[in-house]
């Protein structure tokens, strides 16, 4: 009988634990004194090398700044971090960390929610592709906040003071919504194919959303960024409040339609659509800028057409380039161009 008994102690100390329904509970005990999961060795970083649920059952505190604090070395995974926070070290850390919270950039279908990652020397969260970041908090890191790859979905997350961007997506299908994205070296970056919609971005250090490719952008608040507003190659850039930035307030270098936006008091041009080509900006309202109200020129491509807008109070004067297409308003303005042209 004793000898069951200890038999059955030293299986449970080697045994994941499970919760409801099959989920693996993870802690700061497991990660530091047995391993969590089977191939799980005790220390940083908690390796969850199967698919399956995880569920955080308290606190990780992750002193060794070399490494992560949890890698996720399988696809088809949901890690509900159940609103507790996995950390880095408590005061600042030492010079040469580069370990990030969450790393599983070259899985598939992970999915990691409810609860913070904060104060790495890396990266906060990294996901690979159709990776999902729900209701997150993604705070005091030295690199990215949150980034996905291809397919990837980041919503109702808060990624606020990190060094690098609050958020990166790349790839087709990325979804970025819903966010609070402030206080970053940089606020949303996406790739070709991507949507940024319905987020508030604020007080980053350099430009609001930027766009190395062709992308939505609906319903965004961009305010108050030290560079840029928006600006990407290309898209449909449609009922954003863009204001207070440190450079123009809104970008593209390529055939766009810009639609419906408020754009005021912005350090550059209101709209620079400059070597645009034949974007449509259709229904804006642009204001007391610092730069010009619509900036169209391109001398290598068919104008712009412009319709239905409201220019007023830029500095530079109302519109450069471009065809108009009536409708138009062009009043007050300090600058050279004082009508619409």
């Amino acid at each position: 009988m004793l000898r069951r008994l200890l038999l059955l102690a030293l299986l449970a100390l080697s045994s994941p634990a499970l919760g409801a329904e099959g989920v693996v509970e993870i802690n700061q005990t497991c990660a530091v004194q047995t391993g969590c999961v089977e191939g799980d060795d005790p220390g940083y970083p908690v390796v969850l090398t199967a698919s399956g649920s995880y569920r955080l059952t308290g606190d990780l505190q992750n002193v060794n700044t070399l490494v992560n604090a949890i890698e996720i070395d399988a696809s088809n995974v949901v890690l509900d971090l159940g609103g507790f926070t996995v950390g880095s070290c408590s005061t600042a850390c030492p010079v040469g960390g580069t370990g990030s919270g969450i790393e599983a950039i070259l899985q598939e279908n992970v999915e990691v929610r409810d609860g913070s990652v904060v104060g790495f020397p890396g990266s906060g969260i990294l996901l690979g592709t159709r990776g999902v970041a729900r209701s997150l908090r993604s705070l005091d890191n030295a690199g990215t906040g949150i980034a996905g790859q291809q397919g990837s979905l980041i919503t109702g997350c808060h990624a606020v003071d990190n060094g690098g961007f609050g958020i990166t997506v790349g790839g087709l299908g990325t979804r970025v919504t819903n966010n609070v994205v402030s206080g970053n070296g940089a606020g949303i970056g996406t790739a070709d194919g991507g949507s940024v919609t319905d987020n508030v971005v604020t007080q980053n250090v350099g430009a609001g959303i930027l766009g190395v490719g062709s992308a939505l952008v609906r319903g965004n608040v961009v305010r108050a960024n030290g560079g840029d507003g928006i600006n990407v190659r290309s898209g449909l850039i449609s009922g954003n409040d863009v204001r207070n930035n440190g450079g123009p307030g809104v970008v593209v270098r390529s055939p766009s339609r810009i639609e419906g936006n408020s754009v005021f008091e912005n350090g550059g041009d209101g709209i620079d659509a400059q070597l645009g080509g034949r974007s449509d900006i259709v229904g804006n309202s642009v204001g007391e800028n610092v730069g010009i109200g619509l900036n169209l020129v391109d001398t290598s491509a068919p104008d712009a057409v412009y319709r239905d807008n409201v220019m007023y109070d830029n500095d530079s004067g109302t519109v450069a380039g471009g065809a108009d297409r009536g409708g138009n308003s062009c009043r007050n303005n300090t600058g050279l161009i004082g009508s619409c042209p």
